[in-house]
């Protein structure tokens, strides 16, 4: 059977300073990312819509909403700020566990995220994921689902990331969080699926962020994507035959930019990992010849969530 494979390469956190953003372009412009997933409140958000309008950029945005670090969009919350900024990473998560989030500010606070993507791209976000993976959690996922189809988003991320178990690099925190997310990724699956998101069916990034960026690993995660020779599995709605033709589709998340040294963040300031080598060093791998090799190797076709999912339904 003929196999066609489709990566879209998305970078998260437009919008998070000048460097970062210039990172994201100049990717972009050389073609080692497909698409992009803009932070509205990210205190150059409004630049980076400018950025991404421009006439011959094409470059298709995705919303990267986000309920966990900064300032919120919206106002009057009670559960989901603490001192004017949103509980972080964990602290948000923590709060959702012990059910001290009132759902109805999660609610609003989504639906603000998405009218200002609107006020500031003049369209509605062709696709939509979560900062830090907060749209996959139990209790979340299924608000985070119905306001989406509420405002005709068609696309989501599923980081159900292949292979997450077995890994020896990471630290306790980071093995715990990437597991946890890949276990929440099931139930998002079928809530995604009852409201008509649509999905890739494969996901790599969780491991490859940062310094844990290298070609071979990359190219170990895109071999467990495409190299795969069992059946689809019964729930996979894009591994479409066409003839003898079998799509598999695949979403790589990255975070590429340069050191952010000035203004940055999201109202708090810019982060450790936005000041660190790290984003740089994304860029590094993103643009090395070797990776376009590996895609050779594979017959990979680099495309945006736009016109992979105009492939998919065709």
């Amino acid at each position: 059977m003929m196999r066609k494979s489709l990566l879209v390469v998305n970078a998260d956190d437009f919008g998070y300073s000048d460097e970062r953003d210039d990172g994201i372009v100049e990717c972009y412009r050389n073609g080692h990312i497909s698409s992009v997933s803009l932070l509205v409140n990210g205190v150059r958000a409004e630049n980076a819509a400018k950025l991404a309008k421009q006439n011959n950029m094409h470059l298709v945005t995705g919303l990267h909403v986000n309920l966990t670090e900064g300032q919120p969009i919206g106002q009057g919350y009670r559960t989901l700020i603490r001192n004017g900024c949103f509980l972080g990473k964990f602290g948000f998560r923590e709060a959702v566990n012990e059910g001290q989030l009132d759902i109805i500010e999660v609610r609003r606070e989504i639906q603000a995220q998405i009218d200002k993507f609107r006020e500031l791209m003049g369209n509605e976000p062709y696709h939509a994921d979560g900062h830090q993976h907060i749209h996959v959690i139990p209790g979340i996922v299924e608000t985070f689902a119905a306001v989406l189809s509420e405002n005709h988003v068609k696309v989501t991320r599923l980081p159900r990331e292949r292979g997450v178990v077995s890994e020896v690099w990471a630290t306790p925190q980071q093995a715990g969080f990437m597991k946890e997310v890949v276990h929440q990724s099931e139930h998002a699956s079928k809530v995604f699926s009852s409201h008509k998101l649509w999905t890739c069916d494969e996901f790599i990034g969780l491991r490859t962020m940062g310094s844990n960026m290298t070609i071979d690993r990359v190219t170990s995660h895109l071999s467990e994507v495409y190299d795969i020779t069992d059946s689809p599995e019964p729930d996979k709605r894009t591994d479409i035959a066409a003839g003898q033709e079998r799509v598999v589709t695949c979403e790589w998340m990255v975070h590429p930019g340069h050191v952010t040294s000035g203004e940055g963040g999201c109202g708090e300031g810019p982060d450790d990992f936005s000041k660190s080598h790290d984003r740089q060093h994304e860029i590094d791998i993103l643009s090395d010849k070797a990776l376009v090799n590996v895609y050779r190797s594979m017959n990979i076709t680099m495309t945006n969530f736009k016109d992979c999912f105009t492939t998919i339904k065709s």
